[in-house]
């Protein structure tokens, strides 16, 4: 199989997860942290009658039996973009917001290296997942 392949099998679905936040920036919010940590897998696809949650190819139906497991290619999966501890509202009506950088979990944001001058949140989260994408896929 060619790289692409795996990478468009791989990456397709957990960008969806990335379009799941962008829908959230359309409400007008911001997540404020995008990073891996921040992203989850849903497994329920792969391991339809679940696992073991300290050996994953063991049953939860008794150790001594395999999971049922599926591959991510056999079963797609969905990934779900969780903890909105640091998410914002904002009100359109105010026009463009400008906030104060949070420095969380990626703190590569050009606009946060000042760490004090207000900015605008949307293209930060915008930034944060293009950069899940290149650390953790593309430079893989």
């Amino acid at each position: 199989m060619h790289e692409n392949d795996v990478a468009h099998r791989y990456v397709v679905p957990f960008w969806g997860a990335g379009n799941s936040a962008f829908i959230f920036l359309t409400r007008p919010a911001t997540t404020r942290d995008c990073t891996p940590l921040n992203i989850m897998l849903d497994p329920s696809n792969m391991y339809p009658e679940s696992f073991h949650p300290i050996k994953i190819n063991r049953s939860t139906k008794g150790f001594h039996r395999k999971a049922k497991r599926y591959s991510r290619t056999q079963r797609p999966t969905k990934y779900l973009l969780i903890d909105f501890g640091l998410s914002r509202r904002y009100d359109p009506a105010n026009g463009s917001p400008l906030d104060k950088p949070y420095r969380r979990g990626d703190r590569s944001a050009p606009e946060h290296q000042d760490r004090v001058t207000p900015c605008n949140p949307f293209p930060t989260d915008v930034y944060y997942l293009g950069n899940l994408v290149r650390k953790e896929y593309m430079q893989v």
